[in-house]
């Protein structure tokens, strides 16, 4: 029972650290949107 209680105990810190980490990394897209579709005028130089 004790490698079963284990494995688990692994796995469930395993997924618990991983959301964590998912949750504080930035993203890695900023802008999801052209800005033209946000209602800012196109950037022209």
């Amino acid at each position: 029972m004790g490698p079963v209680l284990a494995a688990a105990a692994f796995a469930a810190l395993s997924a618990v650290t991983f959301a964590t980490v998912m949750v504080i990394a930035p993203p890695a897209v900023v802008q999801h949107l052209p800005s033209e579709r946000l209602g800012d005028p196109p950037a022209v130089p």
